[in-house]
């Protein structure tokens, strides 16, 4: 423990000065200054004055000297001011950058898709280092660069970049050295190479490797920083960041290499299912008409029937091939009305993949006007529209319509994802499928979609019977 008055090691060298001078003006000044106020009113001022004129003028020197005193003090406490002032910023910043670390954090872990997740990340980093553009390289386990997800920077100045970076310049030092780099200024760095044709001009430059289990998985690109050239804070945050992000890209590779385990699983299942029960029943079927066949010419009216449920048998054999093929399930409601087979299907989407899935009816009675067939159809169109949603729109909400209106029914599937790009070029079996389905209920099919706007599906059709 340090004396009275002694060093203080607990502070820093400036303001250990500060502290000195401070003990100096608070203690000495005052004692010495009071003594010689009082030598000086005694030994002069009372013998040469009367005491009222002699207290006045003590009085006024008393009070010069109070005020040269603050005056000392508060300069003296001034360098300490402004260090506390800036503590309290820098404490301030450190606390928002902390906070979009946190945010950022429960945002990429909240999905599991693995486009989704490099698309937050990259959003992310982008908010907590305060960066104009971002971009994230994913490496595969050599190290090879194979994709490579872009922030801020335009489809148009996207496509002019052509294809992915190769690995050079500033992205390839940070790849090559695994280490976390910036500079104030790219052009005039020793490790740049240029920006190529139709690349935005950008100046300061941040790169972070995201480490999982001692292996870089990939590495984050922020270029120009809104207040001017990244700072060794900025490096710290993101480097914070980097490791959640690590983890959670990781997760989401898990969970689709899961996902292609369990898709696997079930194409083993429908192969088994398809040989002990599909193919067994058009065996059967096939007996069947083997037998009509010998008993057309002496029993026509019996070999008729039998072949018209023959007929169905096969039709409904076909459907659920088709379903299969599909979607590697059959697509019936077994036993449901439309609308509770919705709710289950809904609840399923909801669980399987976090977003928020509502279902809507303004009917509670609308499945009573449904024949089997439409309601059939209706089910498999929903079923394929939220199959859509979870590979591609990279959702937070989603919401099912059902309603009813004069003597047609409207099916809407609606979603706040990314939406299409192109949407008159729009293929896919999926959609196709959808047109399909009502065409083959006379009804219609309809698809709206803008670029970060999302996606509706609808799907009106003639009821064919009433409730």
């Amino acid at each position: 423990m340090s004396r009275a008055g002694g060093p203080r090691p607990d502070l820093p060298q400036e303001e250990e000065a500060v502290y000195r001078r401070i003990r100096l003006v608070t203690v000495a000044l005052p004692a010495v200054s009071i003594f010689l106020l009082l030598a000086f009113t005694d030994l002069v001022l009372v013998k040469k004055l009367s005491s009222v004129p002699a207290l006045l003028i003590a009085t006024g020197i008393a009070i010069a000297g109070v005020s040269l005193f603050s005056s000392l003090v508060f300069s003296a406490l001034e360098p300490l001011r402004r260090r506390l002032l800036a503590q309290n910023e820098e404490l301030r910043v450190s606390g928002e950058r902390l906070q979009a670390v946190y945010e950022a954090g429960v945002k990429i872990t909240s999905d599991l898709s693995l486009a989704a997740v490099l698309h937050d990340v990259v959003e992310a980093s982008r908010r907590v280092a305060g960066a104009r553009y971002g971009a994230l390289a994913v490496l595969d386990e050599s190290g090879t660069i194979v994709d490579f997800v872009t922030s801020g920077v335009s489809e148009e100045e996207r496509a002019r970049m052509g294809h992915i970076p190769r690995g050079r310049g500033l992205i390839g030092h940070v790849l090559s050295t695994g280490m976390p780099y910036r500079t104030a200024d790219i052009a005039s760095d020793p490790h740049a190479v240029g920006f190529p044709p139709g690349h935005p001009r950008m100046h300061s430059f941040l790169g972070v490797p995201l480490l999982y289990k001692g292996r870089v998985v990939g590495n984050l690109y922020l270029t120009d920083k809104e207040d001017g050239a990244f700072t060794e804070q900025d490096e710290r945050a993101i480097q914070a960041f980097a490791t959640q992000a690590a983890v959670a890209i990781q997760n989401a590779r898990l969970y689709e290499q899961v996902q292609d385990m369990a898709v696997l699983r079930e194409r083993e299942r429908i192969g088994m299912d398809l040989h002990d029960g599909t193919i067994q029943q058009l065996y059967g079927l096939g007996l069947k008409l083997e037998d009509c066949i010998g008993r057309v010419q002496s029993e026509p009216e019996e070999v008729r029937e039998e072949l018209d449920e023959a007929i169905e048998r096969i039709n409904a054999i076909i459907r659920d091939i088709r379903s299969y093929i599909f979607d590697l399930r059959p697509l019936r409601l077994q036993g449901s009305d439309l609308v509770t087979a919705l709710g289950e299907l809904v609840m399923e989407t909801r669980v399987n993949t976090l977003m928020t899935v509502d279902l809507r009816v303004n009917d509670e009675h609308i499945a009573d006007s449904l024949t089997e067939e439409q309601a059939s159809q209706l089910f498999a169109i929903a079923h394929e529209a939220l199959a859509n949603v979870r590979k591609h729109a990279q959702a937070r909400t989603v919401t099912v319509s059902l309603s009813r209106e004069g003597g047609r029914l409207s099916l809407q599937v609606a979603d706040d994802g990314r939406g299409m790009q192109d949407r008159e070029h729009a293929t896919g079996r999926g959609l196709g499928n959808m047109a399909d389905r009502a065409e083959a209920l006379g009804g219609s099919f309809t698809l709206e979609s803008a670029p970060g706007k999302g996606t509706a599906v609808t799907v009106e059709v003639p009821l064919r019977r009433q409730a």
